[in-house]
């Protein structure tokens, strides 16, 4: 490793994608869905996912769950509670992640331990970053993307 300071922005580290929103009769039957809820309250994404979706191949196939994705809430009723982020330690077959949050998945060029990006994204500093560049109209949203310090990061050998 190098102690070398590194300050990027996320969209140079992450691929970022929203997620899937469909109609509520959607919901309830089909596939495994990541919630709000299980981002939310995990720092990482849960063993089971307790909801379902009934999402097409196609959904699938470019709202799926791997192993090194970080989820992070787009909105909220606070500022506080914006950008509350989930990472997921493995891949999950055939689910897909939820509209209110977007999914960065780390550029193929650059390789983040998923279990380090689980707490860095929950840190007290990454949380202040959020809640400084954010806005609050009727919901909390970011005001624009990020930036992240790479500290000493470890990667993958």
């Amino acid at each position: 490793m190098t102690s070398e300071r590194v300050e990027k922005p996320l969209g140079d580290v992450y691929d970022i994608r929203s997620g899937l929103s469909k109609d509520g009769s959607e919901f309830g039957s089909g596939y495994p869905f990541l919630t709000f809820k299980d981002v939310f309250y995990n720092f990482f994404v849960p063993d089971e996912l307790g909801d379902l979706v009934n999402s097409t191949q196609a959904e699938r196939d470019v709202c799926d769950v791997r192993r090194g994705d970080v989820f992070l809430t787009r909105t909220s009723e606070t500022m506080e509670e914006l950008g509350m982020s989930c990472v997921a330690l493995r891949d999950v077959p055939f689910a897909t992640f939820n509209g209110f949050t977007k999914r960065l998945r780390p550029k193929a060029d650059v390789e983040i331990i998923p279990e380090f990006a689980g707490y860095f994204f929950r840190s007290p500093q990454f949380r202040r970053d959020i809640t400084a560049m954010s806005s609050m109209s009727t919901r909390a949203s970011p005001a624009h993307t990020p930036k992240i310090t790479l500290d000493n990061l470890p990667r993958l050998q």
